[in-house]
């Protein structure tokens, strides 16, 4: 029970300090806001056709041979959907975000 109540006031504590830092700070306001779009699309990339993820393994193993072509139209599935968010939230966020989405356009990286 002190456990719990420690663990409480620690996680309030830590909570409200970093949303008074985020709300004083503006770089990490940006940087929240990216990881926020960011995060589920990449989850989503991994979840769909990471080579690890559980979802993927499966399929590959159900598809047998078919696997290559369902792998290759998932990914363009996922690009469409995809990267119209992260073109806005980089054109919102401006400057170095949009220098990253330079580098990464002329990149052979398979992202958005």
């Amino acid at each position: 029970r002190t456990a719990a109540k420690t663990v409480t006031g620690t996680v309030a504590i830590g909570g409200s300090s970093l949303a008074l830092y985020a709300s004083t700070d503006d770089g990490l306001c940006r940087q929240v806001r990216f990881w926020s779009k960011v995060a589920p699309v990449v989850a989503d990339y991994w979840v769909q056709v990471g080579s690890s993820s559980p979802l993927a393994k499966y399929r590959k193993y159900a598809d047998g041979a078919a696997y290559d072509e369902r792998r290759r139209k998932t990914i363009d599935r996922l690009h469409e959907t995809h990267a119209p968010k992260i073109l806005e939230m980089m054109v919102t966020l401006r400057g170095l975000y949009v220098k990253l989405g330079q580098v990464l356009s002329v990149t052979a990286l398979p992202v958005p």
